[in-house]
């Protein structure tokens, strides 16, 4: 989520989510805190990933009736979120180029890019009173840079004396030079399939229509039934292709009754492919899905890029599927994946088309950031660069000098269950819980009974139980009872001799 100011407008371009990680007590996620977001004139959309959307209906609960303007995929995919959350399904529907008037100086042109989902655009945000443009392309690649849109963005860029260039920086740490096109997957994954003699599972991400469709042609040409598994991954086909983002070459089943489980030709796109806890891709390697068991004649692909954090569980995955004798095929040997991002060449690209008098990279580590300004650098003479870290914003004066001042930190709001914010005190709990274990004691002061209660405690804590009771025995027959607290003390002290650590303890009056 970025906030834009100029000429009076105030408006917002994203409203995405973080996911947290590590499966961290069901967290769900993590949304901007928009408390003291101010006024907003409207929202705008670049793209339907959710570190873009997720938080729409969060925004929505904030800012009820501010316009959102959307490519229109990203619609689709908002409208549902809205509509669980009980907002109207009300978009400005954008299009390649249109302009987006804030003010009679200030306009904003979305531009199309190539990505790993439909439909994303960067926007050319233009500010006639001060002569300054910028040019914002957060998740991009460069398929073709001369594509229409992005000859005509430049051209209308150029006119402008101060041009501010915020380009993605994932990729710049990569090895690789230049970004694949989806094109370049085509035979690579048509000759893994072909060479499989039992059913392929395919896991990637459930957004990347283009890998769909890709495999889609394949499994055509080959005469195999495709299936969809997962949530997610029926979700973004079904929306894709009822709305024509993607041509069916065959027919595509979304359901396990219409296919033999066990049919030998079967190639089945799976949705998880980071390993997530309660993902299709991790209950089938685990077996935890009755109706559909691996197999050794089978193929499982990771046609996916791991993302940092989530090495180990894929590991373990991948250790569980060799050990039941699947073959294993991750990027590497063949051209399975093509990242959404730009490496370097797709960025000497737009830099050599856009030439830009600042630069301001955004998306990435810290440490991509400082490779992105050595990279600009390298390839603009007099270029001025400018690192914006998190809680940071830059302000460009009518002179083009650039100033990056301090933000108020304002922490994530912590997203669990339903949508329902979770306070960071009640997580601690969870963690403390989750690590310790817990001790519930009632007492009954009148009858002088009690009820002692272990979760998540090992045998040698159960096994004293007896020791336990006679701590709670003599508190209450005391000549007078000294309260719950000092009960709860001396069974935490009780628990740290014999155990070393002190679980989370619980007295109550009934």
């Amino acid at each position: 989520m970025s906030l834009v100011e100029a000429d009076g407008a105030r408006f917002i371009i994203d409203s995405g989510i973080l996911f947290p990680y590590e499966d961290f007590f069901d967290l769900n996620y993590l949304i901007p805190d928009m408390s003291d977001l101010g006024k907003i004139d409207r929202i705008i959309i670049t793209h339907g990933h959710e570190d873009h959307i997720g938080a729409i209906a969060h925004f929505r609960d904030n800012y009820p009736d501010v316009p959102i303007h959307t490519p229109k995929f990203a619609a689709l995919l908002m409208a549902k979120k809205l509509r669980e959350a009980g907002h109207a399904q009300k978009f400005e529907i954008y299009k390649d180029l249109d302009e987006i008037k804030l003010t009679d100086s200030l306009s904003v042109f979305p531009v199309r890019v190539d990505h790993s989902i439909p439909d994303t655009h960067g926007l050319l945000i233009c500010d006639k009173k001060s002569d300054t443009a910028l040019i914002y392309a957060s998740d991009f690649k460069v398929d073709n840079i001369k594509s229409p849109s992005l000859t005509a963005a430049a051209k209308r860029f150029s006119t402008f004396t101060h041009r501010v260039a915020l380009f993605d920086s994932t990729n710049m740490t990569s090895g690789q030079d230049k970004t694949l096109s989806e094109d370049e997957l085509y035979e690579d994954l048509k000759t893994v399939i072909e060479e499989s003699s039992g059913r392929v599972f395919l896991t990637a991400f459930a957004s990347n229509v283009d890998r769909i469709q890709t495999v889609n042609k394949i499994c055509s040409e080959l005469r195999r039934p495709m299936v969809m598994i997962g949530r997610s991954m029926k979700f973004y086909t079904q929306t894709a292709a009822e709305e024509g983002y993607l041509k069916e070459y065959s027919k595509i089943h979304y359901d396990w009754g219409e296919v033999l489980p066990d049919q030998k030709n079967l190639v089945c796109l799976v949705s998880g492919c980071q390993g997530d806890f309660k993902s299709a891709t991790r209950r089938i390697i685990t077996d935890e899905d009755s109706s559909l068991i691996l197999n050794e004649t089978d193929t499982f692909i990771f046609s996916s890029k791991t993302i940092p954090g989530n090495e180990k569980k894929l590991s373990l995955l991948e250790n569980k599927l060799s050990n039941r004798g699947v073959r294993v095929i991750k990027p590497g040997k063949y051209k399975i994946h093509a990242s959404g991002h730009a490496c370097k060449e797709d960025l000497k690209l737009m830099y050599q088309l856009f030439k830009p008098t600042h630069v301001i990279p955004i998306h990435g580590e810290s440490t991509f950031l400082d490779a992105h300004i050595e990279f600009a650098k390298g390839l603009l003479k007099d270029i001025n660069c400018y690192r914006l870290l998190n809680f940071r914003g830059f302000e460009i004066e009518k002179n083009g000098e650039v100033h990056i001042f301090q933000l108020d930190q304002l922490d994530p709001i912590l997203i669990h269950g339903k949508g329902i914010e979770i306070e960071r005190s009640a997580l601690s709990e969870r963690r403390k819980m989750a690590c310790n274990g817990v001790i519930f004691v009632s007492l009954n002061l009148k009858s002088q009974k009690y009820f002692i209660d272990m979760r998540g405690l090992p045998k040698k804590m159960t096994d004293r139980k007896e020791q336990l009771e006679n701590l709670v025995k003599v508190h209450l027959n005391g000549k007078k009872f000294r309260g719950t607290e000092d009960l709860r003390v001396n069974i935490r002290r009780f628990c740290q001799e014999h155990l070393g650590y002190k679980p989370v303890t619980l007295v109550q009056e009934v």
